[in-house]
């Protein structure tokens, strides 16, 4: 019979084979198990170790030569490595062997490009490319045509087929980001002189990928590489900040983007420079020559999307890419030029009614919609659960006359609606979604709103935010604030409304209260307005806790909104570290920028908005704000008081027998 006290179980055996066992542990259980106890504890420090210095190949990225070829052959035998390898960065995309050298964020002359280098010392032997090669066939089913253009590739120095292989040892790769470097499909820009074009021009890692997923998909009884399969947010033409390095003329077929849509399990995409060829979206709208794009309708995993630089897709291809979503919740455009833009609202709006969470529009100036500016209120009738809500102004007030009882006006004007009751009930009920909580109201730009727009507006604002608080009477500040705000318009609604937008957190009015321009062509800049607009949406959000963010507006938002964002140099991991100064999200154009002046109402610009009475209200009304949130802290926060006694009490208890202590 065995002593009580003899070890039983793992801790019984010996060290060298515990360590064995650890070979099978998945990872995450490492931790859990080098836990257990002192002995386990000691047996796992050798593979830990390996776990620690694996860590390093988190991101993977081509700024250095050297990086892929040394990931590439250490993955392929270490399991533990390719598990850490996370992200994967294409700065630079490599075609010849004279392009192998350290990447720069900034533009470098080429005068030593000439004449065709010796292969470097990282350049994969004869043997190790058939090996390379055989592995191609292997995971993505490459026809020998295939090959043979990947063994002319790597030979002429095109990093494209290793980037691809990568895809096929880390299991779990979850980001693939390509900057927007001058770095086509095609022609290199930079062809070093002195070096023949290969027999076609030389593919990318995105011509690789494409590729490796069409072959897949002919090859539907396999698993997808692993690599693949975990990949789940992909960035294509990311910009890099720097003029000299980002093509903004870079652009793809729609063909690549909706292969991409088949990845299993892919969550988000953000896609630059993404355009029909005219002849194609013509054949395609009018023929249905290029369509369906082989995707079928609910199938891609994807949920958001955010298209920037977009031009001339067909009608046909943008039914597809949305109605191919299985549960779109977000759906973001930026900087592109498009017509029939509410059509895309409403295949949104039909295939995606109950998913869809965010619908935001940047750069709007070339987004046209049928009969409209972008789309009416009523395109978005059909979504339940939207969140995040972008529309423009002047559609609202279209909509609004569509709507009109017995109104047979073409043009318009304030004549066809005769008093504000009408509108302020079709704000309230016709033009949201009630799960609203974050509104931009937008503007196309072309000239200033008028002041009566400006009115009708403020009061609706002010009334759907009034419908979020119980009546109660207001205290002397805020009373005060209502006769100084509320009297430009004696004119108001006499309607009740129930409380329709629980959720209501912003509501965003900057690009309505930019002054804008005025006359034809936009020449004439108008004088500073006398007027503050939008005062009464103001004094209603800052009592009901919701953010009217104006022209005006200053200080700290009570709601941390986040919206689509599109990525730049700072996302990418790789890329030097953002500028110290500090940056903020502007809400209007979608990207992150310089911090401006704040609202001041002290330098030129926000006098070119306002004249300096209108400033100096402003200022008098935030210090008295100010003040008085001091005053309420200072009087009914306990925690203070607390640490104040907790003080006197230390002082007495030093002996201290200072009065004024």
């Amino acid at each position: 019979m065995s002593d009580d006290n003899q070890p039983t179980g793992l801790v019984a055996l010996p060290p060298e084979l515990v360590a064995s066992v650890l070979d099978f542990v998945d990872p995450p259980s490492l931790v859990d198990f080098a836990c257990t106890c002192n002995f386990l504890a000691q047996c796992s420090r050798d593979i830990l170790k390996q776990h620690q210095l694996a860590h390093q190949y988190r991101v993977c990225t081509d700024i250095l030569p050297t990086t892929l070829p040394a990931l590439l052959r250490k993955v392929r035998v270490d399991p533990i490595c390719a598990w850490h390898v996370r992200d994967l960065e294409s700065c630079y995309g490599r075609k010849h062997w004279a392009h192998w050298k350290e990447f720069k964020f900034q533009y470098e002359e080429s005068s030593n490009r000439r004449g065709r280098p010796p292969p470097p010392d990282y350049a994969f032997t004869k043997d190790e490319r058939v090996e390379l090669l055989d592995l191609l066939r292997k995971h993505f089913h490459f026809t020998e045509q295939d090959v043979d253009g990947a063994r002319e590739d790597l030979e002429k120095g095109n990093d494209a087929p290793l980037k691809l292989l990568v895809f096929a040892f880390c299991p779990r790769v979850r980001s693939l980001k390509f900057s927007r470097h001058l770095d086509s499909s095609s022609r290199d820009a930079f062809e070093p002189q002195g070096i023949a074009l290969p027999r076609r021009p030389p593919r990318s890692s995105l011509d690789y990928i494409q590729r490796a997923i069409n072959l897949h998909l002919q090859q539907s009884e396999q698993a997808w590489p692993v690599g693949f399969s975990s990949l789940s947010d992909i960035g294509v033409g990311v910009g890099t900040g720097t003029m000299e390095i980002d093509d903004p003329e870079l652009s793809f077929s729609p063909h690549v983007f909706a292969d991409l849509m088949h990845l299993p399990n892919l969550q988000s995409i953000y896609f630059y420079g993404l355009r029909h060829d005219i002849d194609e979206m013509i054949a395609d709208d009018q023929d249905g020559t290029v369509a369906p794009y082989n995707i079928d309708e609910r199938s891609s995993s994807l949920q958001h999307i955010l298209l920037d630089n977009v031009n001339g897709l067909s009608w046909k291809y943008r039914n597809a890419m949305i109605a191919g979503c299985r549960e779109l919740k977000s759906l973001t455009i930026t900087d592109s030029e498009m017509d029939d833009i509410d059509a895309i609202v409403q295949s949104a709006a039909h295939y995606h009614g109950d998913s869809m969470e965010t619908l935001m529009f940047y750069e709007t100036r070339l987004l046209h919609g049928y009969r409209c500016n972008m789309f009416r209120p009523e395109s978005i009738n059909g979504f339940n659960n939207l969140r995040t809500v972008y529309i423009d102004a002047s559609d609202v007030m279209l909509d609004a006359m569509y709507n009109h009882e017995g109104d047979a006006h073409d043009g318009l004007n304030h004549e066809w609606i005769g008093d504000r009751e009408f509108f302020i009930e079709f704000f309230m009920n016709s033009a949201f979604p009630e799960s609203m909580e974050v509104l931009v109201l937008g503007s196309m730009g072309r000239g200033r709103m008028p002041d009566g727009d400006v009115e009708f507006f403020d009061q609706a604002i002010e009334t759907m935010i009034q419908t979020m608080r119980e009546p109660e009477a207001d205290s002397d500040e805020d009373s005060a604030d209502g006769k100084s705000e509320g009297s430009q318009d004696s004119e108001s609604s006499t309607k009740t409304f129930d409380r329709r937008f629980p959720n209501l957190k912003a509501i965003y009015l900057g690009a309505l209260d930019e002054l804008g321009t005025d006359g034809e062509g936009g020449v004439r800049v108008p004088a500073p307005r006398k007027k503050r607009w939008f005062s009464r949406a103001i004094a209603a959000g800052r009592k009901a806790g919701v953010d009217v963010h104006t022209r005006t507006t200053r200080g700290q938002p009570i709601h941390d909104i986040q919206f689509p964002t599109t990525p730049n140099f700072a996302d990418l991991k790789s890329a030097p570290d953002p500028p110290q100064e500090p940056w903020v999200f502007d809400f209007y154009n979608g990207c992150w920028k310089p911090r401006s002046c704040g609202n001041c109402g002290d330098c030129e610009e926000c006098f070119r908005q306002y004249d300096r009475r209108v400033w100096k209200e402003v200022k008098d009304e935030y210090l008295r704000i100010d003040f008085g949130v001091r005053r309420s802290a200072s009087v009914t926060s306990n925690d203070v008081r607390e640490q104040v006694m907790l003080g006197i009490e230390a002082i007495r208890a030093s002996g201290d027998d200072s009065e004024e202590a």
